[in-house]
């Protein structure tokens, strides 16, 4: 996250907050202790403690547009105009908030036009090996295919806003660095077994893309036992935080209120006892609660929050949604491929032999076809759906990839029984 974002979302929101009954002085103390305590960054906590202890003046020079504006609100509070100081940090805020999710939309166009004619690839591999212009093995055809569908998946999933990161949700360890999280997680083990099934699955000549449901299955488990679903329920974050605020205007004890709060919003119970995520939006909510908590609500501090979280559910969606939608027309000119290769090979296999002596190009053996097109086919059409919804969850992505190969296997399974091969 760039640094004038994680300070428009995670560190302004809890200063505006603190600037409500505290001096600037005070507020960006706080706001430093604040930072520690939720584990935002060590260079942004030593910035804010430095500001606390000598002046604002290390902010107005600063080219973060939001560091510029906390100084200038600390200079309004001190003078007496509490309120213009608190609204122009919020506005400028919001406006980075703004910009950053355009850059986002902006940058997922340019890249899934790029995806997009990589989705094609395979395909074009396909028609190309079908009739002998691609005179490739049938492995290293599902090869190729694989890797670009793979890479293409990349670049979807690199346009995706990511919050947490995978091995920080997916891992077994409870400390470490990235690499043995990411060695030591379930993510790790769904591959291995994924692999190992999917070869079992194939040496059987039952759906290798079977294998996808085990993963899906696996993740979706790790995370129901951990409790780590809750992490991705951002909403309710925000709906604790408005609910905890509603409670102090009303003049109910927080400890008396939180009970009811926490039964309506149960992935924000780690919020209210201060327990720690690696999640920025979580840090953010942390560190608003923490102010919340001394300072009383700020309305336009939790704004600015739930702007974030739904302007990034709402982009993902979209990655999601026009993803999904160029795909399924993919997989449906691959199932119409896959038809038209089939009998053209049933009408070579009916050829005699002396008459395929003499082509130029020979299209592969029949026994060659039928694996790819019963086998690899349905694995790389499950590859472009997980590829379409991974903004969705992986767990959920890799379920419904698992059934859209299942089905593909079914469709040229019924076609090779129709045309006799």
């Amino acid at each position: 996250m760039r640094e004038d974002v994680k300070y428009a979302v995670q560190i302004a929101p809890a200063y505006a907050t603190y600037l409500r009954v505290s001096s600037g002085t005070e507020a960006m103390g706080r706001t430093a202790q604040s930072c520690i305590e939720a584990e935002c960054g060590e260079k942004e906590a030593y910035e804010l403690k430095m500001a606390s202890l000598t002046s604002p003046e290390i902010f107005t020079t600063s080219e973060n547009s939001v560091k510029r504006s906390m100084a200038y609100a600390w200079y309004a509070v001190d003078a007496g105009n509490r309120e213009m100081g608190i609204l122009q940090l919020v506005n400028t805020s919001e406006s980075v908030i703004n910009a950053f999710i355009t850059s986002m939309e902006h940058k997922f166009t340019s890249l899934f036009n790029s995806s997009a004619t990589l989705l094609a690839v395979p395909l074009i591999l396909l028609v190309f090996w079908s009739v002998g212009m691609l005179a490739i093995d049938a492995v290293t055809l599902a090869l190729l295919m694989t890797v670009v569908a793979a890479a293409s998946g990349l670049l979807i999933y690199m346009s995706m806003y990511r919050d947490i990161p995978w091995y920080e949700a997916y891992t077994f360890a409870t400390a470490g660095s990235p690499a043995f999280k990411a060695i030591y997680s379930s993510v790790v083990l769904s591959l291995l077994l994924m692999l190992a099934a999917g070869y079992i699955l194939l040496v059987a000549g039952l759906p290798a893309a079977a294998s996808f449901g085990i993963a899906a299955f696996l993740l979706h488990m790790h995370l129901q036992l951990s409790g780590r679903y809750a992490w991705y329920k951002f909403d309710q974050l925000v709906a604790f935080l408005n609910e905890v605020a509603g409670a102090f205007k009303s003049g109910v004890p927080l400890k008396a209120a939180l009970g009811t709060i926490l039964a309506k919003y149960p992935a924000a119970r780690d919020l209210a006892f201060h327990v720690r995520r690696p999640s920025n939006i979580y840090k953010t909510a942390h560190m608003l609660y923490t102010a919340t908590t001394f300072a009383g609500p700020n309305d336009l501090a939790i704004g600015v929050l739930r702007q974030f979280v739904l302007s990034v559910i709402r982009v993902n969606k979209t990655v999601s949604n026009n993803a999904l939608m160029v795909i399924a027309v993919f997989i449906a000119a691959t199932l119409v491929i896959v038809r038209i290769i089939l009998v053209f090979a049933s009408i070579f296999s009916q050829l005699p032999s002396e008459a395929t002596v003499s082509m130029t190009i020979t299209p592969p053996p029949v026994e060659d076809v039928l694996f790819v097109t019963l086998q690899i086919v349905p694995l790389i059409v499950s590859l472009q759906m997980l590829v379409a919804l991974i903004p969705r969850g992986a767990p959920l992505a890799l379920a419904i990839a698992s059934v859209a190969g299942i089905g593909a296997y079914v469709f040229t399974y019924l076609t090779i029984i129709a045309l006799g091969l």
